[in-house]
Parts: structure tokens; sequence; C-alpha cells
């Protein structure tokens, strides 16, 4: 993909909403135009970005073309525009310490989890970035978990609405940022009732909590999976063993199979081997809900109720140009429509990003992003 001016993006993952797919990205790098080959100048960089499809290329095998919205979407200044709104307290911090090396981020790493008809839903880690270290990387410390509301409202491109300042706090669980699963009501599909579950990341495996779908705002209203083997408003520390999920994991997704009525996960584990693997809900009855005829009011509980499949190699990526192991993996909720898995069909967008060891202001970029079809029996 060519951009102009140039974008180096990092991480990111997004999904399907309002009949649009929508790709969330990490810290965004913007340079000037790459003329003859010649590197172009940096102008400055955001902490997020967004950028949404363009013809769906992918559902005929070819490469994504994606549109970034620059001059369109971008900020008083020409950058892409950053995506992710931050606090008064965010912006005087980074201002103030711009130059030195330390800044305040919100970097998305997980999927769009919706949330009803117009609106889809971001646990954002916030990370302190002390890059001012002489001959070692930079060091990050999360500071907690904010929570932004994404839409599609006009022209304009995508758009995401700060709901808290900061939802979870240092040293709680990273309640969501992982991602996490809409487990709609009566209503269904779109609709506003129903729950949303969330992961987190503990040192056994994924805890989970959960949230009526119209208080994900109150801190007070969510309940966690906790040892006892019940629901409660006490939320699990990290090193808690009331994991419905054991494993180390880097990157997450699980998402509900009108195909194969149940639930599948598809992850990246901490151990770096460039391949993507699954796994599904053993449960002992076709899961369906009840809007659609079935017998169970919220689908996504059975999380917690049965085990899970042994771990199955689903799509083995090749290296980047680097050499380097790829990151930010997931897919790509919705991108085929009807014959997408999760809709009923067969297919599957794999996307990832990878460092390219290259200039990151020269035409092939510091990373590439790329996407790989699956097709499911």
């Amino acid at each position: 993909m060519q951009h102009r001016p140039h974008l180096s993006r990092d991480g990111g993952k997004g999904g399907y909403l309002n009949c649009e797919s929508i790709f969330v990205f990490s810290d965004t790098a913007s340079y000037s135009p790459v003329i003859n080959n010649v590197p172009g100048e940096f102008q400055g960089f955001v902490a997020t970005s967004v950028a949404i499809d363009l013809g769906l290329n992918g559902a005929n095998g070819q490469p994504l073309v994606l549109r970034d919205g620059v001059g369109e979407w971008s900020d008083d200044v020409g950058r892409q525009r950053g995506f992710i709104p931050s606090t008064t307290g965010e912006q005087v911090f980074n201002l103030n310490m711009q130059g030195y090396g330390y800044r305040i981020a919100t970097w998305p790493s997980s999927s769009l989890i919706p949330w009803n008809q117009s609106h889809a839903l971001l646990y954002i880690p916030i990370i302190y970035d002390d890059g001012n270290t002489t001959g070692v990387p930079p060091v990050f410390t999360n500071l907690g978990i904010t929570l932004a509301a994404v839409s599609i409202p006009t022209e304009a491109g995508p758009r995401a609405d700060r709901l808290s300042p900061m939802l979870f706090y240092p040293g709680e669980v990273e309640w969501g940022g992982l991602g996490g699963v809409r487990s709609y009501g009566a209503e269904g599909p779109g609709g506003n009732d129903g729950k949303i579950y969330v992961y987190g990341g503990g040192r056994q495996g994924l805890l989970l909590g959960r949230v009526d779908a119209n208080e994900i705002l109150d801190r007070e209203a969510y309940e966690y999976w906790n040892e006892g083997g019940t629901w409660s408003s006490g939320a699990q520390s990290p090193t808690s063993a009331a994991v419905f999920l054991g494993g180390n994991y880097s990157s997450v997704d699980i998402f509900y199979s009108p195909r194969h009525l149940t639930y599948i996960l598809v992850y990246l584990p901490n151990y770096a081997d460039n391949a993507f693997y699954y796994r599904y809900l053993l449960a002992d009855h076709a899961i369906i809900p009840s809007y659609a005829g079935g017998t169970d009011d919220d689908i996504a509980e059975n999380l917690v109720r049965y085990s899970w499949s042994n771990e199955t190699l689903l799509y083995q990526a090749e290296p980047g140009l680097s050499g380097a192991f790829i990151s930010s993996g997931g897919i790509h909720q919705g991108y085929f429509g009807d014959d997408d898995i999760t809709n009923g069909g067969t297919s599957l967008l794999l996307q990832w990003s990878v460092p390219t060891g290259l200039d990151p202001a020269g035409p092939t970029g510091e990373y590439q992003l790329i996407t790989a079809r699956v097709e499911w029996g």
C-alpha cells in the first residue's frame, strides 16, 4: 500500500461496523512523500490511527486497499489524525514532555466488541512510555484501561468517543484489554439489551468479567467469574486461578459460529512461532440463542460451563521482510458478509503486522500489514 504522506503503523486490529471494515492501529508516524526513492521527512506521529477498507478486495483474493483519510481525516498540521481522544491531562503531560522521551499513549490491542446497532466498544490500555533511556529499549508501564465507543457517523470517517478517562486502574486485571464478546438479549443482534463479556489476562490464563450492556461505565456493575465457580462483584486479581481458559496468550479472539453452533477461539500464543491456533468450546449441546429459537438466553455464559478442545494449528504465517516474528494477529470479524464464519459462513480473514527492518520513512515502511483468508469446514 502506498501513502502520501507515507504512514508507518504498528499493531492494532479492527472489525465490521455500519457496513464498513475498520482497521485501528497503534503508533502511527507520518512522513512527507517519497520522491525518487528518497525517504520523506518525519512529520510527527499519533498514538492511534484508523482506516477503512475499500472494495473488499480480500473477498476476491486481492490485496486490501485501505482509505487512511490523509488530507481528509488529518489533524490541523496535516498528519494522520489521532483516533482515540486524549484527556486534557494526557495532552498537557505529552506537550510538556515532548522531546524528552516520556509520553502517555492509548494503544488499542483488541478487536471491536459490538455494542448496539450503531456503535462498537474498545477497552484500551493506557501506556506510560519511558523512552528516555540510553542504549536500552523503552520501558512501557500500563496505567489502566480506558473505554471508547466507535461509530461511523458521517463521511468524515470513523469516530471514537472516550467514554471514561480510566475505567480500570494500575495493578488491576486489564479487563477488556484483550477483547471481549457480545451476548445479545431478547432483542437479538444490534439490540441494546444483553451483556458485554470482557477477558482479562491472568498469570494462569484468561479471566472473565461481564456487565449489562447499559451499565458499561459503572465499575460496580461488573461481575467476575471467581474461584468458587460463580459470578461475584469482587474483581479477580492477576494471580487468580479462576480462569475459564488456561494458557498464555498474546492476542485473543473468541467468536460464536452459527455454522458450528459453538464458540471458537483464534489466538497467537506468547511464544513466537508465527502461527495462529484455534480451539473450540466442547459444549454438550448445540448453542443456539433464544432469540433464534434456541434455549440459551445468554449464550456467552457457556464460556465458563464447558472445557475447550486441544490446541490446533490454524494458519502458519511467513516471516516478514526482516525475518521478525508477527504480532497483533487476530481475525477481522464480519469481513466476508454472509460468507463470514461469524455470520454462518465458512470464510475468515486473518490479519497481522510484522516489522520490515527498513527505514520507516522509505517507500516500503517500517511495518507490513498482512492478511490471509482461511476457509473452514
